[in-house]
């Protein structure tokens, strides 16, 4: 019987670095690893009659199964397996290139399919396929749909990696499976996996020749590519762009040393400064101690503070007496990788204004004799220990103090509940206004009784100041066409319960009175003019909208300005809208073109005339023209001799143009 093993490894998918296929397969072989001999490097570009050539020169070429689900991307150097019946098996003779057997490192980029089963290996050594699978060492990207799993059996006890770490299928990862003797350390682009105990290195006690190759493999496989030695398990669908034997054990700064730079990018990103405010809202106003993370995934995390008087190392906060910024660096290791990343804050100081509030009520309630004397000892008390707080964290344990006293204290039922004192539908604030622009009105509450007026706080707003504002006193000035609700605030200064009452602000306009014009009725073709538009009082093209539309013989811009393109009427229509209404008006344009015939024989006539506009025209040539040919004041054009002419003709104050050639 298999058994799962669970083991609660913590290394976060925030370490994870990551490249995501998009047809060009990124590469790095460690800095040093040029020192190490390879036992086997497959070229995944192509295959030669059923085989995986090796690039190593040591002939240990693999044998594919099931290749009519094996597609090869040769410009990317990619092999992919695409279905359960396909996988890799590659030679025993590996084994006869390594100058030591107990001592070798594994590498290969891939990239899972998401159609991959949920115990499918990507490599393993050992190749005897059987229902309880044994004698193995295997690197499997995804366990139950979970985690990473990898390790290694002997006939009876498997020993693993097993961590939390998830990683992402379609998506190319680097894996480094480092054997030493029995030591195995495993790490996916250059970040080590951990075991339950924190661990770096499983130290399995195995023999990878005798309680592997010696017992787990047969008919010269050492082992295979997309496949798993669990007969029962499916195989690894998706992409493999290397896969290498080294002939040696790499060491951490050799296996790193390519991903130095995607762990300080991937530290940088996962050290969000949201994650740092605790209580603040942004890292330019804090006034509240720092969430400060002690980890990223499993690697500690050391802070360093620039100003501890200010905030500690530990992310307390200590309130300046005027805004101080303090730089802090985060710190993470993984072997020779290190992530850092830089905040800087600016520490507000001590926010008073929510205790200045309640002192305020509690010198209200002391002043106004609102309260009897053993509920004045008790506030004072309150009002005193207020007095003394500095950081934020007292101003808001004393608020809090304050609040409790008041509520304990004894009241006049006046002071307590001010609104039962005023009578039955009593409302300050007039329902409605209607004003003009810049028209000006109140809401100012009045007839408030003597025994409530120090009881209360009244205070106004206007929910939309484009459309109306509203003071102190009351008084509402009319802006902008539109609505808007003003609001009467009557609010208790015992617990802070208020009642609002609303007026209804209609600042309205008539449209009625909108004109538009061209500033010319008639046009050449391809010449402009503009709309001349004008607008009742209260109405611009800053408070209301404004958009024109044409059709037939011109166009408009938005700014209204009008284009004649062909002859004919053309129509612009201007609409102007404003607080839910709208008007529109229509111009008309006229636009004159002279039609004809642009070209003519020497000695020929041909007759021209003007369409679009009405009125008789005045025909001309220019100074060359005259020349060249002559029109009579019909239009008619008798050329003369070859070359062009340039032919005007003037109705009214519309001048078109029109060139004609003369061949010969």
């Amino acid at each position: 019987m298999r058994v799962k093993k669970i083991v609660s490894g913590l290394l976060a998918c925030a370490l994870v670095a990551t490249t995501v296929f998009t047809g060009n397969v990124a590469t790095a072989d460690a800095a040093g690893q040029e020192g190490h001999k390879l036992a086997v490097d497959y070229d995944f570009s192509k295959e030669e009659e059923g085989k995986i050539k090796d690039k190593s020169g040591n002939n240990n070429d693999a044998t594919i199964q099931g290749k009519t689900n094996v597609a090869f991307d040769a410009e990317n150097g990619v092999m992919e397996l695409k279905n359960a019946n396909a996988y890799v098996e590659f030679p025993t003779s590996i084994m006869d290139n390594l100058t030591d057997q107990e001592k070798f490192t594994i590498e290969t980029r891939y990239a899972r399919s998401a159609t991959t089963g949920v115990h499918s290996w990507l490599f393993c050594l050992g190749s005897n396929p059987q229902g309880t699978g044994a004698n193995y060492m295997f690197y499997c990207p995804r366990f139950d749909n979970g985690p990473v799993r990898a390790g290694i059996k002997n006939a009876s006890v498997e020993k693993l990696f097993s961590t939390a770490r998830m990683l992402e299928d379609e998506q190319f990862y680097t894996v480094d499976l480092v054997f030493d003797e029995g030591t195995i350390k495993l790490y996916i682009d250059g970040v080590p996996i951990q075991d339950a105990e924190g661990n770096t290195s499983l130290a399995s006690g195995y023999s990878i020749v005798d309680d592997v190759i010696a017992k787990g493999c047969k008919n010269n496989v050492l082992g295979y590519i997309g496949k798993s030695v669990w007969s029962g398990d499916t195989n690894f669908n998706g992409k493999i762009s290397s896969f290498k034997i080294y002939d040696g054990v790499l060491t951490d700064a050799e296996v790193q040393a390519p991903y130095q730079e995607k762990f300080q990018t991937e530290f940088e990103n996962a050290m969000k400064v949201e994650s740092i405010l605790g209580k603040n809202q942004s890292e330019s106003a804090v006034k509240y101690d720092l969430n400060l993370p002690k980890t990223h995934g499993d690697l500690p995390i050391t802070w360093t503070s620039q100003n501890e008087a200010v905030v500690t190392s530990e992310g307390k906060v200590i309130n300046p007496a005027r805004d101080t910024t303090v730089t802090l660096k985060a710190r993470t290791e993984s072997g020779t990788l290190v992530g850092e990343k830089t905040f800087t804050v600016i520490v507000k100081p001590a926010d008073r204004s929510g205790l200045n509030a309640a002192v305020a009520r509690v010198t209200d309630a002391l002043n106004g004799g609102y309260c009897n004397e053993e509920s004045k000892k008790d506030l004072q008390k309150a009002a005193d220990s207020a007095a003394a707080a500095k950081s934020q964290t007292e101003i808001d344990r004393a608020i809090s103090d304050i609040n409790k006293a008041l509520a304990k204290a004894e009241f006049s039922a006046e002071y307590l509940d001010p609104f039962g004192a005023l009578a039955d539908g009593f409302n300050p604030a007039p329902a409605s206004l209607n004003l003009l622009p810049k028209q000006i009105s109140s809401v100012k509450v009045k007839d408030v009784p003597a025994s409530v007026k120090g009881t209360v706080k009244i205070s106004y707003e206007s929910q939309d100041t484009d459309v109306a504002v509203v003071d102190a006193t009351g008084k509402v000035t009319a802006k902008n066409v539109g609505y808007a609700m003003v609001v009467t605030r009557i609010e208790a200064k015992y617990d802070g319960y208020a009642q609002e009452y609303y007026t209804l602000v209609k600042v309205d306009v008539n449209l009625g009175s909108v004109r538009a014009s061209a500033n010319a009725g008639s046009l050449a073709k391809g010449k402009t003019t503009t709309v001349n538009l004008v607008l009742p009082g209260g109405v611009n093209d800053k408070n209301a909208v404004i958009t024109y539309r044409a059709t037939g013989a011109v166009s408009v811009n938005k700014s209204g300005k009008i284009t004649a393109k062909s002859a004919g009427n053309g129509r612009v229509y201007v609409k102007v809208a404003m607080g839910g209404k709208s008007i529109t008006r229509t111009v008309v344009v006229k636009v004159g073109d002279i039609t004809g015939a642009s070209t003519v024989k020497a000695k020929k006539s041909i007759k021209l005339k003007v369409t679009g506009i009405s009125g008789k025209a005045k025909w001309s040539l220019d100074k060359k023209g005259k020349k060249l040919a002559k029109i009579s004041s019909s239009g008619k054009l008798t050329a003369k001799k070859a070359g062009k002419v340039k032919v005007t003709a003037k109705v009214g104050k519309v001048t078109m143009t029109k060139t004609i050639k003369i061949k010969k």
